[in-house]
């Protein structure tokens, strides 16, 4: 009577693939097994009782490199508690960013239905930061003008640029936040410029806000810093896209705005 099992009868035992046993032996991670006569593997006391090392090791989390290390290690115990700490960390980070999207779902869910797909997966950190500097001082700032904010920074966020395309944004608010009677003038022109959104591209409160801001010192100071440098640290075509971008996430009022502001044209 035999004392060993084949590996399709190992594979039943532990509940897994016996491709999955072949892997290991493939790795390293379980060592070649004596053959029946007939070619076949034999796996016997000791090679079931790494396997089901290996598999509570994996349902732990471990790598099969990990699991390596630790049935290899002099000290296995103490091996496992030091990548079990490791692993405690990643799984911490894991669930806060889990947790934190979860959050941002059911804060999506408690709105009206809107078109999802144009928001970010996740909220963007620099909104969130400024969002905290602006509660502290105070400063109401309405949902429309935080939405299309989220929109912006949350789609060049979402994007993997090769260099930081809003290091001069950020700058630039943060300097405003440091002033707050300015930031506050700022603030009440980018409100009048969201509820431009659903305007006509010919309606002539178009031209009268381009006008104002146009003739504010401190905003056109400001803009024209950002029309040389808000592209950050981009260069072509990189900067060129990122501006395309920032300009088709507005709508078409808005887009003739920002053409009246830049170029100083009136309408007569």
């Amino acid at each position: 009577m035999r004392a060993y099992l084949l590996i399709g009868e190992v594979a039943a035992l532990l509940g897994v693939s016996p491709k999955t046993i072949r892997h290991y032996h493939a790795v390293g991670l379980l060592e070649n097994a004596a053959r029946t006569t007939g070619g076949y593997r034999r796996y016997d006391a000791a090679a079931i009782t790494r396997l089901l090392a290996i598999r509570r090791l994996r349902s732990l989390g471990l790598s099969l490199r990990q699991i390596q290390v630790v049935l290899d290690a002099p000290d296995a115990a103490q091996s496992l508690h030091a990548v079990l700490i490791a692993l405690a960390t990643d799984l911490d980070t894991a669930i806060a960013t889990l947790q934190a999207r979860r959050q941002y779902i059911a804060d999506l869910l408690a709105e009206p239905p809107r078109d999802l797909a144009s928001r970010p997966s996740t909220p963007s950190p620099i909104l969130s930061r400024v969002r905290t500097q602006v509660a502290a001082l105070g400063i109401t700032i309405s949902d429309a003008l935080w939405d299309q904010d989220e929109r912006l920074f949350g789609m060049i966020e979402d994007l993997h640029w090769p260099g930081n395309p809003l290091a001069g944004l950020v700058a630039t608010e943060q300097v405003l936040l440091s002033d707050t009677a300015r930031y506050q003038e700022l603030l009440a022109l980018s409100e009048r410029l969201v509820a431009l959104a659903d305007l006509a591209v010919d309606d002539p409160q178009i031209a009268v806000l381009a006008a104002e801001i146009r003739a504010t010192p401190a905003i056109r100071e400001m803009i024209d810093t950002m029309d040389t440098h808000h592209t950050g640290e981009l260069t072509a075509p990189f900067a060129q896209v990122f501006e395309s971008l920032l300009v088709n996430a507005l709508t078409p009022a808005q887009q003739r705005c920002f053409a009246l502001i830049r170029t100083g044209e009136k309408e007569r």
